[in-house]
């Protein structure tokens, strides 16, 4: 009877405030439209302690894909800016060094499509890749070091 009832308060909720309800609706939607696209892309995201962990073991390098004006303001210690266009060129030379490496993609945040995308073409390219989960956004939210 009590689940009953819990499931009746959700309902009157929902038509209580139904744009709210709608809005939640579609950001769950959102969120479980970007995990399905990493699972069939076959991306993983990498938390920034483990990326760093790599990094500092020289099992992998930071490939900032953000608009140089952003990577010149802050950027994290020894990354390599890559724009999104030079990654269309296949092995580009100033990344073919870190083919034995993984390549851990750095965007603006959790949602960059530009950095999701840098990615996949990466890995179709033959290059281990990570994209770094909150991209630079959460970098600065855990108050982790950049330099300028």
């Amino acid at each position: 009877m009590e689940e009953l009832s819990f499931y009746s308060e959700i309902l009157n909720f929902a038509k209580q405030h139904y744009i709210l309800t709608a809005l939640w609706v579609l950001a769950l939607g959102y969120l479980i439209k970007i995990q399905i696209q990493l699972l069939i892309d076959r991306i993983h995201l990498i938390e920034p302690d483990k990326a760093i962990m790599m990094v500092n073991h020289d099992e992998a390098v930071f490939v900032d894909t953000r608009k140089s004006e952003d990577y010149k303001k802050a950027h994290i210690a020894n990354s390599v800016l890559l724009s999104s266009s030079d990654i269309l060129i296949p092995l580009l030379d100033s990344i073919a060094k870190y083919k034995n490496q993984t390549i851990i993609v750095v965007g603006k945040s959790f949602d960059d499509m530009e950095a999701y995308n840098s990615a996949k073409i990466l890995k179709k390219n033959g290059f281990k890749v990570e994209l770094l989960n909150g991209g630079i956004q959460d970098w600065v939210s855990r108050n982790l070091p950049l330099t300028k």
